[in-house]
C-alpha cells in the first residue's frame, strides 16, 4: 500500500502478471501520478482486471503543490500533462470501481473544487467523466 507504483521500472511487466493470472480477478493501486509515463497511461484502458485507480493531489496550485510536497514545480507541472492524458483515454474507459481522486494540502477555507485553477478544471471534466473527488478534512505530511 506504500510507495509510488510507477516508481517501480518493471510495473508494466507487473501489471501484465496480474492480467496473466487467472486467479486474480481485480486489482486497484495508489498513485500521485507524477512518475506516469505517457505510453503506461495510454496502456491503462487495456487492463481489463484494473478495477479502480486512486490518485492522490498534493497541492491546488504551484504555490500550494511547493509547499504541501516540498517538491519542484516541474512535477505539478507532470501532474497537469498526466491528468490531461487521462482526461482523454476516459472518453472509453471507466474501471469499475472507478478512478478515484483524494486531495491533501494545506486548508484555505475554499474547496479544492470550487477553485479557479488549471487542476480544479482537469477535475471537473474528470469528475463528468465518471471520476471521484473528495477533499482530505486533515493534511499531515
Amino acid at each position: 500500500m506504500l510507495g509510488e507504483v510507477f516508481a517501480d521500472p518493471h510495473i508494466s511487466e507487473k501489471f501484465e502478471m496480474l492480467e496473466a493470472e487467472p486467479r486474480i480477478e481485480g486489482y486497484s493501486f495508489y498513485s500521485n501520478f507524477i512518475l506516469a509515463r505517457s505510453s503506461q497511461i495510454g496502456t491503462l484502458p487495456g487492463l481489463r482486471k484494473l478495477a479502480s485507480m486512486y490518485i492522490s493531489l498534493y497541492g491546488f496550485d504551484e504555490d500550494s503543490f511547493e509547499l504541501t510536497t516540498k517538491k519542484p514545480i516541474s512535477q505539478f507541472n507532470k501532474l497537469l500533462e498526466n491528468l490531461f492524458r487521462l482526461l482523454k483515454i476516459m472518453n472509453d474507459w471507466h474501471p469499475p470501481i472507478g478512478i478515484n481522486f483524494n486531495a491533501r494540502t494545506v486548508k484555505t477555507g475554499i474547496p479544492f473544487l470550487e477553485r479557479d485553477t488549471p487542476i480544479a478544471e482537469f477535475l471537473r471534466q474528470l469528475i463528468a467523466k465518471g471520476a471521484c473527488v473528495s477533499e482530505a478534512e486533515e493534511y499531515d505530511s
